[in-house]
């Protein structure tokens, strides 16, 4: 389940291609809206990812989906009817191996953004075929597209030399995760995906840069415009994207952009610029590199598999420290709280396969299991304030962190902590489920945190 919007007294949350109204003070259903997937819906990893969503975006009356196969839904808050749906040229979904001879499409699991006067949409395509990730500046009266930023650069655009030419047709890097806006800066930052193939033979064999692949990009919100892009894996081929929201943060004086990442670093860079000004090592075990440089390169990176050849160890794995679940920061404590694990793998580069115009990965890994570690890490020291760590593999959901100094968040075996946000000592509540999202709301003169375990309704809980 996403994390839900909260309005004026009613929970929305999509799930299934769908929206549920909530009232939040009852937990009775105002309203369902119900979007189909296309007949010919499929494709690589289609199956997989349908029915997921990472949130909704609100913008005056209406309530905006972006539904699996990339639609742009307007919905009214108050009867739950469509006012429109919209498509976009070139951007369309996925479809069935058996029913197309080009099964390549965008296929979207994040959520839309609302900022002043645009709905901002993430277009993933990465995995799905390797098609280039967009960010969308959309009207939010009318659905007609405003802008397209290109995650990937263009011709006369920093760092185009750095794909073979013609490589970034399918070189993925599709934001796949919400991102922040700064309102002073009008910027909207974002973490990308890897770049595709996972397999780099047909893009440069790890040896060219790939910029805007796993990369923080940056895009003006009133023009479209890429003002910067940072690239965390230069080249990469172990499937370390950086999809992770970028936290603004007060750093030093300096509005900086934090983000822990799959890589095992907290990568921190000047907001307004995008210069890269350090990293800290916050897994426990990183052997794909040996750190970070002052420029923000990785040092000594882990030599490329061989084609077909036996698999190495690699730490983190792909799963990384961190994954899709959000990460939270308190401007009170100054503090980083993470929903991390301590995961590794044994990875293999394949000969890339294509099938109805899909290029498959040209990859295969072995997960090597860790434990849940829930972590609150300090920007100002660089070291771990705290943490919390659990005999079982996985990742607590999303970390909520509230003005009152309290952290919570459940975990993977489906208790619901709340900590104290400067020490570990603290109650702690048991729900049901999964990791999953946690969200506070302001009902009746009262703050309220609330959960959604998988297939229930709503569960809220007092701090």
């Amino acid at each position: 389940m996403a994390t839900p919007s909260y309005f004026d007294g009613v929970i929305y949350m999509p799930q299934d291609n769908k929206v549920y109204a909530i009232d939040a003070q009852t937990g009775k259903a105002r309203w369902k809206y119900e979007h189909k997937l296309p007949e010919d819906w499929g494709g690589q990893f289609a199956d997989f990812m349908a029915g997921k969503h990472r949130g909704l975006a609100l913008h005056g009356d209406y309530v905006y989906l972006l539904s699996n196969d990339a639609k742009l839904h307007a919905i009214d808050m108050k009867t739950g009817k469509a006012k429109w749906v919209k498509s976009f040229e070139g951007f369309h979904a996925p479809r069935d191996h058996a029913k197309a001879k080009d099964s390549t499409g965008y296929l979207c699991t994040v959520g839309p953004m609302a900022v002043p006067g645009t709905i901002i949409l993430p277009m993933n395509g990465t995995d799905f075929s390797g098609r280039p990730g967009y960010v969308l500046g959309v009207d939010p009266d009318t659905g007609n597209l405003e802008w397209k930023a290109n995650m990937i650069p263009g011709p006369g655009e920093v760092g185009y030399d750095t794909w073979p030419e013609g490589s970034q047709e399918h070189g993925g890097a599709g934001p796949w995760i919400i991102g922040s806006y700064d309102p002073d800066l009008e910027l909207y930052f974002t973490g990308t995906a890897n770049a595709y193939e996972w397999n780099p033979k047909n893009r440069g064999g790890g040896k060219m840069d790939n910029l805007g692949a796993a990369s923080i990009v940056a895009v003006n919100t009133e023009t479209g415009k890429v003002a910067w892009r940072f690239g965390a894996v230069p080249g990469h081929y172990l499937d370390f994207d950086v999809p992770q929201t970028a936290i603004l943060i007060k750093l030093n004086g300096k509005t900086v952009i934090g983000q822990p990442n799959q890589t095992g670093f907290i990568h921190y860079l000047d907001a307004k610029t995008g210069k890269f000004l350090e990293a800290d090592k916050f897994a426990d075990k990183v052997n794909w590199t040996t750190g970070i440089d002052s420029s923000g390169r990785p040092m000594n990176v882990i030599g490329l598999p061989e084609e077909g050849g036996a698999k190495v160890e690699v730490w983190p794995g792909l799963l990384g420290t961190v994954n899709m679940y959000p990460n939270a920061y308190n401007p009170k404590t100054g503090l980083f709280y993470s929903s991390a694990s301590d995961y590794g793998m044994m990875y293999g580069i394949e000969p890339v396969k294509v099938i109805s115009n899909v290029r498959q990965l040209g990859a295969s890994w072995d997960n090597i299991n860790g434990p849940e570690i829930d972590q609150a890490w300090n920007p100002a020291t660089g070291k771990e304030a705290w943490r919390i760590q659990r005999d079982k593999p996985g990742y607590a959901g999303g970390i909520l962190t509230t003005a009152g100094n309290l952290t919570v968040f459940t975990t993977q075996g489906g208790a619901v902590p709340s900590r104290r946000c400067d020490h570990r000592q603290g109650h702690l509540w048991h729900g049901a489920g999964d990791c999953r999202e946690i969200w506070a709301q302001h009902i009746h003169g009262q703050w309220q945190a609330d959960d959604c375990p998988g297939g229930r309704r709503p569960a809220g809980r007092r701090p």
